[in-house]
């Protein structure tokens, strides 16, 4: 079997991973941000 580097599937799913890794970063980055604006409301100007 002569192995591709560049396979479709295999690019499509690496991306997924990526994309579902930032949004989960990216919601967790938030729901801290969230949770300490709403139990120390410092910056309501933020929003």
């Amino acid at each position: 079997m002569a192995q591709q580097r560049a396979h479709p599937v295999v690019r499509f799913l690496v991306a997924l991973l990526i994309v579902v890794a930032v949004a989960a970063v990216a919601f967790f980055v938030g729901y801290l941000i969230g949770m300490r604006l709403a139990v120390v409301p410092v910056l309501p100007a933020a929003f």
